[in-house]
């Protein structure tokens, strides 16, 4: 297939994609603070990649100097594209909804530093216009000047990734630690898919750094050839793709939850920081902790597969803050390790009085997986389910 048709497809693909997801995330999360980082990323994304379809769509323009204000439109515009990014995922991995506030415009000065520069740029001769275009130094300071400004923000974006890919993924770490300190089960709601493309993301920078690197070296063996143009395609649709099918589902994971199953007792359950200003004394706490037992040995809480931190505080009539601080600090434990523990003894006594099936012991326990089960198992037990079993004669 020919490069520029195959360009074509691949930028139309996208393209489709981006304006798609951009309208349905805002229609549907404009309101929530995760739903219009998202959509405004597809946005940009959008306007970014629409250059390439004019110029085919539209071969001979009426206007050179419009061809290229659309063409270099995209310097700005792709500064955006990291901060919003990282903006979903900071919106998706907290526990409330992140607040607006006036230190979120700081993100914006890379954008305020190359809109200048791209408004020079549209009052330039078009023959100057047109020799940045093709990569020549203009002739006038102004134009030499405006050049040099969009290679300037070409390092800006490459070094801007790379800055929003770690907290990125940092955030992501601490979401997936946070999910154990609430929910005792946690499979449907780590968010592999986020955490999978943002290493992606970042290895795939890695590689694009190093070949910048390599072609500022002078190695000629690694500039731009048609091969670079397939790999970089075969990352991009399906970056686009996976990011805009799972961000359309998405829910932010640590999205409070009250589960039907267990009787509200409380109806005021605070989450406050993590223990801030706590008043829980040792007595106190004691008692919380039987309340805990009590509700793992008699009434068998740990059974509900979706059972929640708050879910436990209401059902012993305690504030999810002291129930977490009785967990971590009196029994020393987090609660998902806490309450799957309690399960595996619960499966383990049965498998020693019953030859019910894996799959039915994993059920009673309360697990809602059978990997998950196998998965606890082994790190409570040091051996799957099958060899305990062996092991037991059965």
């Amino acid at each position: 297939m020919d490069t520029d048709v195959f360009q074509v497809i691949v930028t139309a693909m996208m393209f489709g994609i981006s304006a798609f997801c951009a309208l349905n995330l805002w229609l549907r999360f404009r309101t929530q603070a995760h739903g219009w980082p998202i959509a405004l990323f597809f946005l940009v994304l959008a306007l970014t990649l629409l250059p390439l379809l004019l110029s085919t769509l539209v071969p001979e323009p009426t206007s050179q100097r419009f061809e290229f204000s659309v063409e270099f439109l995209e310097v700005p515009l792709t500064l955006l594209l990291a901060p919003l990014f990282w903006l979903y995922v900071r919106a998706l991995s907290q526990e409330d909804h992140p607040p607006f506030t006036p230190w979120l415009l700081l993100h914006l000065i890379p954008l305020g530093l190359v809109l200048p520069i791209y408004g020079l740029f549209l009052w330039l001769p078009v023959d100057e216009m047109q020799a940045i275009s093709q990569g020549l130094n203009p002739e006038t300071s102004a134009g030499l000047f405006v050049f040099s400004g969009f290679m300037f923000a070409n390092v800006i974006f490459y070094l801007q990734i790379g800055a929003y890919l770690v907290p990125s993924l940092i955030a992501l770490h601490r979401f997936r630690n946070r999910l154990k300190d609430l929910f005792a089960s946690t499979e449907d709601r780590e968010m592999r898919w986020l955490w999978g493309l943002t290493m992606t993301a970042s290895l795939f920078w890695l590689s694009g750094v190093l070949r910048v690197l390599l072609v500022l070296s002078g190695v000629s063996w690694f500039e731009e050839t048609t091969a670079s143009l397939y790999v970089s395609a075969a990352f991009t649709v399906p970056f686009i793709w996976v990011l805009a099918t799972w961000s359309l589902r998405q829910q932010p994971g640590l999205k409070r939850h009250l589960s039907p199953e267990v009787p509200q007792i409380v109806h005021n359950v605070e989450t406050q920081g993590k223990y801030a200003k706590s008043a829980l004394e040792e007595t106190q706490a004691h008692r919380i902790r039987e309340k805990i037992e009590k509700a793992m040995s008699q009434d068998l809480l740990y059974r509900n597969p979706n059972l929640s931190l708050w879910d436990l505080a209401q059902h012993i009539g305690v504030t999810s803050n002291y129930v977490s601080q009785t967990l971590n600090d009196t029994i020393g434990a987090r609660f998902f390790d806490y309450i799957n523990s309690w399960r595996i003894r619960a499966a383990v006594e049965q498998m020693r009085t019953s030859d019910a099936t894996i799959l039915i012991i994993t059920y009673d326990a309360g697990f809602n997986s059978r990997s998950a089960f196998y998965r606890a198992f082994k790190r409570e037990m040091k051996e799957t389910p099958t060899e305990f079993r062996r092991r037991l004669g059965q």
